[in-house]
């Protein structure tokens, strides 16, 4: 990744962050929204839709 100097630092401390984070979604976690989307009129609400998973 060619990433301009000033930025460096902050980039590599943030994609480090990214990578060691405990919250995922999985493929059921997506699959289930997508479902509820289109299969529950009260679904489109984001707080609905879009948790962390518990997996």
């Amino acid at each position: 990744m060619d990433i301009p100097e000033p930025y460096s630092v902050f980039v590599h401390d943030y994609l480090t962050t990214l990578r060691s984070g405990t919250e995922f979604t999985t493929p059921e976690d997506v699959a289930e929204a997508v479902w509820r989307a289109v299969t529950e009129r009260d679904s489109l609400h984001a707080a609905t839709c879009f948790r962390p998973s518990t997996g």
